[in-house]
């Protein structure tokens, strides 16, 4: 009788063992390596709904389902606060902006990224980008809202970007805000001076100014604003499209649709410049997808994120056809449970950042929402 029992229970050790490796792999398709193809789409889990099943007790939003330290990046949190609040999923944004508050650092920066359940960080950089988006979040809530409990959040913040901004008057980056602090190990951050940063800080300097009642305030930020716009305008705008950077005339995707929302359309030749130099064609799950690559000379990859940026941009200038166009392209890309990769090349095998992460990500996910519902994340 024991023999007997002890068999029985072996085999239903096996048997369980089975099914959570069953289950495992299951997930990991899902979530992973499933690429759905594009009849899969029709039936998949909205983008909101996506953000929701992964944003965990503690508020955060996982930024990408597969990597085993479950690790949530700044700028992702607010890119989910931003949709949770358009989309009127308001306790969720609350979730988010009140973990990302509650971990705050007492200079008013944020590091890069921390851990989805503990909130511990996971990166110790701090980059004046995440920061300023984090501002740009409790911008757009309380714009949306009127709740000012985040306020207090956000001029802390900008408080440590301004002490990044360069004051030489005699150098052509003057007014600019600086990458930020022990960035990835960069030599000298403090040298470098990004426009994706600073069409980042402009927009979060130049919304709190209108949303604080404090006219001294008001009246610095909106001259911090004006000195970033003339740095933008008049340092890394080529007219026809944005530099990455000061003193760096590579050509980067991202900085083309955001500066158009930014700035308005009288900057939206950069999206004629990435049409005609980024797009790329390639296949995922057996069907070609066309969207937009990094930047005008990497030919391998399509970044799924970027895409929707852009898709956004075109949704907001009034271009509905080249908009749907990269909205249906996207469709192509989402799993059944509403993930979307970050970006995926020909070759395939290693999963990689950048040209070949395909794990799903938070920011695609996002950036399709704005782009499917005419969000500027930039101006609430």
């Amino acid at each position: 009788m024991g023999s007997g029992k002890n068999v029985t229970l072996l085999t239903i050790i096996l048997l369980l063992c089975l099914f959570f490796s069953t289950l495992a792999f299951a997930i990991e398709d899902t979530f992973v390596g499933g690429e759905t193809s594009a009849a899969d789409a029709t039936g998949a889990a909205t983008p909101i709904a996506w953000l929701k099943a992964h944003q965990y007790s503690s508020g955060l939003v996982e930024s990408q389902i597969g990597w085993p330290d479950h690790r949530s990046f700044t700028y992702d949190q607010a890119g989910a606060a931003i949709a949770f609040t358009a989309s009127g999923n308001l306790s969720n944004a609350r979730r988010v902006l009140s973990a990302m508050a509650s971990v705050q650092n007492t200079d008013g920066s944020w590091y890069d990224a921390y851990y989805s359940d503990t909130k511990a960080p996971w990166e110790w950089s701090k980059s004046s980008g995440n920061t300023t988006w984090m501002v740009l979040a409790i911008n757009f809530y309380e714009k949306r809202t009127g709740d000012k409990q985040y306020a207090a959040y956000a001029m802390k913040a900008l408080s440590w970007v301004k002490k990044r901004i360069e004051t030489d008057t005699s150098s052509n980056c003057f007014g600019a805000v600086s990458l930020g602090q022990n960035f990835y190990n960069i030599p000298h951050p403090e040298n470098i001076f990004s426009t994706e940063h600073n069409l980042d800080a402009y927009s979060a300097f130049k919304t709190r100014a209108a949303l604080t009642t404090n006219l001294t305030r008001r009246a610095d930020y909106k001259a911090v604003a004006a000195k970033i716009k003339t740095f933008l305008t008049t340092e890394v705008w080529n007219g026809s499209a944005f530099y990455r950077g000061c003193n760096d005339n590579e050509l980067w995707l991202d900085t083309q649709p955001w500066g158009y929302m930014v700035l308005g359309s009288a900057y939206s030749a950069g999206l004629a410049f990435a049409e005609a130099n980024m797009v790329n064609t390639i296949p995922w799950k057996g069907v070609n997808v066309t969207g937009f690559q990094y930047n005008n000379y990497d030919t391998a990859s399509v970044w799924v994120e970027g895409t929707g940026q852009m898709a956004a941009a075109y949704g907001l200038i009034g271009d509905t056809n080249s908009a749907s166009f990269y909205l249906n392209e996207l469709k192509k890309t989402i799993r059944t449970d509403g993930g979307m990769p970050y970006s995926f090349n020909a070759i395939g095998g290693a999963i990689a950042w950048p040209d070949n992460l395909r794990y799903s990500s938070a920011s695609s996910v996002f950036w399709y929402y704005f782009a499917k519902n005419k969000v500027n994340p930039f101006k609430p």
